[in-house]
């Protein structure tokens, strides 16, 4: 799999509720978990991961003392991939509420957060503002690093054959230099959890912020906007297979 977006995080708390509070245990006909989960729980890493530190282990060192820079990102990388492996194969087994979603083309909802945020690097070259009620503009130059700390995550509108749906991506857990303007541009699989609807107009930014800025609180009882309801997906990997 090329990676292409991992949410750590989500992954491990997933992993380890699976395995009510702890991750699975490795057994080993040589016993050589024993010795790597030791050293392992030196560094803080759980028995499930041990086996990845069988090279790193000279003859029962403090690896918090003597792993360097390097050998850090290496194990870092390590247990980056232990997860994605642990991951994949338990996805197989049960789903508990993960999906595999297949064949969608993701693209931002124009006017959307996301859709500044994929443009706003572009137009800090340029001059000029955005009016999103009366007597209130938005500078495009400041838009950029506004954004980038306004919201944790991405709202991206995801399209197949038979519906259109709303996948959320963590801002922080895109993997390899890709970012959230990579995603219109690949074929990937994407593995997410539903987690509720919400109304395409509410994607829309400046719709947002002019009811904030004009403090209007829209209810079920007096909100006559239409609706298009859309299921929201937190997608916690996304990759080419």
């Amino acid at each position: 799999m090329k990676l292409v977006y991992f949410d750590e995080g989500t992954i491990t708390d997933y992993l380890t509720i699976l395995n009510n509070g702890t991750l699975l245990e490795i057994h080993d006909e040589k016993n050589e978990s024993k010795k790597s989960a030791s050293v392992a729980g030196n560094i803080g890493i759980a028995p499930r991961l041990s086996k990845l530190f069988s090279g790193f282990i000279g003859v029962g060192v403090d690896m918090n003392a003597q792993l360097g820079k390097s050998a850090d990102k290496l194990i870092q990388k390590s247990i980056t991939n232990a997860l994605l492996s642990d991951f994949l194969s338990e996805s197989r087994k049960q789903s508990n509420g993960l999906c595999k979603l297949e064949n969608h083309k993701v693209f931002p909802e124009k006017n959307s957060i996301a859709y500044y945020q994929t443009i706003s690097p572009y137009l800090v070259m340029t001059e000029g503002d955005v009016e999103i009620s009366e007597g209130i503009r938005l500078s495009i130059s400041k838009m950029y690093e506004a954004l980038k700390f306004s919201k944790g995550y991405y709202e991206m509108l995801a399209f197949d054959d038979e519906s259109l749906k709303v996948f959320r991506f963590n801002n922080n857990a895109f993997s390899n230099n890709y970012n959230v303007a990579d995603l219109e541009q690949m074929n990937l699989s994407f593995w997410g959890f539903k987690v509720g609807t919400m109304d395409r107009d509410d994607l829309d930014f400046q719709q947002y912020m002019a009811r904030k800025v004009n403090d209007e609180v829209l209810t079920s009882f007096h909100d006559d906007r239409s609706k298009e309801i859309l299921d929201v997906y937190d997608i916690v990997l996304a990759g080419v297979v």
